[in-house]
């Protein structure tokens, strides 16, 4: 098996404000970490896969006000042929004395059988101003995989160990993926 696995890194200039502690909330109200959202005193992180990156990031990049929202759009399943994308949210980064952040993380992908399909190892997340107290921002380094005609049918599991090396905390974030229908596109 052929596995194309593909890493790039955006420069995100939106903020969306949420409380001071990386607590994740659903109207108003806390709720319990997910396999995709957790978060480790105040920082936070959170696992979304994509098969339309670019529409995910327009929305993410317009600038925020009281009255805007981004209407971002998440899968969880694809077919042969789709391109996934997985972007970890976060917020609450530990800055260092210089008032930059210093977070990464790894990506891995899991095959349908439980072998490595595809890893990056020490992406960055955020190694800049510490985003404002309370302000939620997508990382820079994002993994892309292309699921490819030969590749099995079944459920991938997307891996994201995340790290605030300055809070010396970490966060492990797991996201699955159905690749159902063996049509290609």
């Amino acid at each position: 098996m052929k596995s194309r696995v593909l890493a790039g890194t955006l420069v995100l200039g939106c903020l969306i404000a949420l409380p001071s502690q990386a607590q994740w909330r659903e109207e108003g109200k806390v709720v319990a970490d997910e396999p995709w959202r957790k978060s480790a005193g105040k920082f936070g992180a959170m696992l979304l896969l994509t098969a339309k990156p670019d529409e995910f990031f327009e929305q993410w990049n317009k600038p925020s006000s009281p009255t805007y929202k981004p209407n971002i759009t998440t899968v969880s399943d694809a077919r042969r042929g789709d391109t996934v994308v997985a972007v970890v949210l976060f917020i609450g980064c530990a800055p260092a004395k210089s008032g930059s952040c210093d977070t990464e993380v790894d990506y891995r992908v899991l095959n349908p059988s439980g072998g490595v399909y595809g890893e990056q190892k020490s992406a960055e997340l955020w190694k800049r101003a510490a985003p404002p107290e309370g302000s939620m921002q997508a990382g820079v380094g994002y993994l892309g995989m292309r699921i490819e005609p030969q590749d099995p049918l079944g459920q991938y599991v997307l891996e994201a160990v995340v790290r605030d090396k300055v809070a010396k905390v970490t966060v492990s974030l797991k996201q699955t993926l159905d690749v159902r229908n063996a049509e290609v596109k």
